[in-house]
């Protein structure tokens, strides 16, 4: 893959986000060199505040809710699960207490900043040579299995793995800014701070005959 985007075979706008940031964090140094001289550098502290504080600056109450949702599920949703849309392997939204413009686009534009350690990716490679990156959320002494992106899970026999490495970031890519513009970064966050008060059609009350 690697190769063929060197040799533009392929245009680097077909590479995703996440994809991005799994060659960036890759096991091989060999891979992770080539991902790096072709991607560009993880951005810096300083460079990260400073977008942070342009979308800040334009940060609005003008955002429309239903083209945030389309949004998340987009960006977010392999990921993230609010208002029953995407899957729950991330942080829960929901549950958050302080969901303030602030403290939102901090999450979404730096998401390394603070990941709790069940929420850190590792990198498995097994003694067949495969490759994956997931969340462990099981272990035994024989297998752990991993939690991938969009719901997908994966058991592997600990006899059957050759290393595992922690990456010690997240899953969630950085760079969103390069992906969600500052209106459509309103839309994504008038659909995180908006209350899901649609009925669910179970909980809705059965009409008097």
């Amino acid at each position: 893959l690697l190769a063929a985007l060197e040799a533009e075979e392929l245009p680097l706008q077909m590479i995703g986000d996440d994809h991005r940031q799994r060659l960036l964090s890759h096991a091989s140094d060999e891979v992770k060199t080539a991902a790096s001289n072709l991607f560009g550098h993880p951005t810096s502290a300083a460079e990260k505040q400073v977008v942070l504080q342009n979308y800040l600056a334009g940060a609005t109450d003008s955002g429309d809710p239903q083209q945030g949702a389309d949004i998340f599920q987009k960006q977010c949703a392999a990921c993230h699960r609010f208002n029953d849309i995407g899957f729950a392997i991330g942080p829960d939204i929901a549950g958050l207490k302080d969901r303030s413009p602030g403290t939102l686009l901090k999450a979404i534009l730096d998401p390394n900043l603070a990941v709790e350690d069940k929420y850190q990716g590792h990198n498995v490679l097994t003694l067949d040579g495969v490759v994956m990156t997931g969340v462990i959320s099981n272990e035994s002494s024989t297998a752990i299995e991993l939690q991938l992106q969009e719901g997908k899970r994966q058991s592997i026999l600990r006899d059957d793995i050759e290393w595992i490495r922690n990456t010690g970031i997240s899953l969630m890519p950085e760079g969103f800014e390069k992906s969600i513009p500052p209106p459509e970064m309103n839309h994504l966050l008038a659909f995180l701070r908006a209350a899901d008060l649609t009925p669910h059609p179970t909980l809705a009350p059965t009409p008097l005959p």
